[in-house]
């Protein structure tokens, strides 16, 4: 799809929101070594990606993970 080799570039990318000011929006992206975390007190975080361009693509793979900060 292209989060992975940068094809998408950082400018396609939007988020709800930010836990820290690391999670910069390339820690969206897969194989990055940190995880984009929604601040603490968005209570529906999401992650947009524009398609400046056509794709298509037949497989989708979407990894969550609840982290328990307390």
């Amino acid at each position: 799809m292209g989060l992975r080799n940068g094809f998408i570039p950082t400018n396609d990318i939007s988020v709800s929101s930010q836990n820290t000011i690391e999670d910069t929006l390339d820690t969206v992206r897969l194989g990055n070594s940190n995880l984009w975390v929604a601040a603490l007190n968005d209570s529906s975080p999401w992650i947009e990606i524009r398609f400046s361009q056509s794709k298509s693509f037949s497989n989708k793979i979407f990894i969550y993970q609840k982290k328990s900060f307390f």
